[in-house]
């Protein structure tokens, strides 16, 4: 049961199906669902079909997490014989002399064939945009109700067929992870990993506040009891000065307890809160942050071992400064810092139109000493 416990705490256990569909007039109807996972067990809050746009949409479920599945006019989709991957041969058997860069592409296949499924980018970018533009972040796209395959089956009964590809796109995503039937967008594959990390960082901080809670209980009722013990038997008459003696020894001894657990970091590892606001602080006014990544994903690592593996201690900074000079004296204030071990640039442009200038930079953090 604990173990269960704690399981809920470290994954993200709420997640916003969305199918989109276009109709052959253009107009999109969305069908909705909120799924949550609890204990293993697979739960519906939210429920909306036929709404008539994004801004509807944001009007019934709350800013959060969504994948989404498109279906109807615009895609296309075609069977062929199975292959392993997408590589242009095969999107010229799909959309011959079409320009990759203009589409999005969906591999899904059975013992048998392959599915081709694809949509020009414009339309799903500018869909994708008006939903980050009320809130929501989307962490998957798919395309047609291949999604379905990869669903757990529900009972007759327990959704309308109108949400079951919505349910399965927010299903693959809550137990999948970074498997599934998706678009292979990288920002969505960040959405993703960040999403994840986000949710197991919140379980990490409320596990670690359950801790926190109990020693300070213990350490409550054991103080509260020997300091009553001391004032009974100091208010003793008959109490010989060794025995006074040592209760007030057991009465030091218990305030060095106390004060031990008040400085101990129950969490452990690092304070990133304080090291965020730091860093923050010493920044320029001019420039202007649009990311902030905590031990970010290790992509290399991760395709490698197929599995999600983190960067410790490294701060991922995206943002925009006109000037390199400026963006040069920050990373020598965030080099002075006495808990950091090393700062670089990982990329600097600037735009041609408006001169304005990107930057990424990663700040490696010291070793915690528990």
């Amino acid at each position: 049961m604990l173990k269960a416990m704690i399981q809920d705490l470290m994954r993200l256990s709420t997640l916003t199906g969305v199918q989109v569909h276009t109709e052959k007039d253009g107009q999109k109807l969305i069908h909705a669902c909120t799924l949550k996972l609890s204990k293993a067990q697979l739960g519906f809050e939210h429920q909306h079909k036929g709404l008539k746009s994004v801004v509807h949409f944001a009007k019934n479920f709350k800013p959060g997490p969504l994948a989404i599945v498109l279906t109807g006019k615009g895609i296309i989709t075609k069977k062929i014989d199975k292959v392993q991957g997408l590589d242009p041969q095969v999107l010229n058997q799909v959309l011959p002399n079409a320009n990759p860069d203009h589409f999005y592409l969906q591999h899904y296949s059975n013992e048998e064939y392959s599915f081709i499924s694809a949509i020009r980018r414009n339309e799903a970018d500018e869909l994708m945009a008006a939903f980050r533009e009320e809130g929501f972040m989307v962490l998957s796209l798919s395309l047609d109700a291949f999604v379905l395959d990869d669903a757990m089956e529900l009972k007759e009964g327990q959704l309308e067929e109108e949400l079951l590809p919505a349910y399965a796109a927010a299903f693959q995503v809550l137990l999948g992870g970074t498997e599934g039937t998706y678009v292979a967008v990288e920002q969505l594959r960040v959405n993703r990993a960040q999403a994840f990390a986000r949710a197991k960082l919140k379980g990490i901080g409320l596990l670690a506040g359950l801790v926190l809670m109990v020693l300070l209980l213990l350490n409550f009722v054991g103080y509260s009891y020997y300091s009553e013990q001391v004032k009974q038997l100091s208010a003793a008459s008959n109490s010989s000065t060794a025995e006074i003696g040592k209760l007030r020894g057991q009465e030091k001894e218990i305030g060095k307890k106390t004060e031990l657990i008040k400085a101990a970091g129950w969490t452990g590892g690092l304070n990133y809160a304080y090291l965020c606001d730091a860093l923050m602080a010493c920044m320029p006014a001019k420039m202007s942050l649009q990311e902030f990544s905590i031990n970010p994903a290790d992509e290399e690592l991760s395709r490698a071992r197929h599995e999600m593996v983190y960067q410790n201690r490294q701060v991922k900074v995206r943002g925009a400064c006109r000037d390199a000079s400026m963006l040069n004296n920050w990373i020598f204030a965030i080099r002075a810092k006495d808990w950091v071990e090393g700062c670089k640039i990982l990329n600097y442009a600037i735009n041609p139109d408006d001169g304005s200038g990107s930057f990424a930079i990663a700040v490696q953090l010291k070793a915690h000493e528990e």
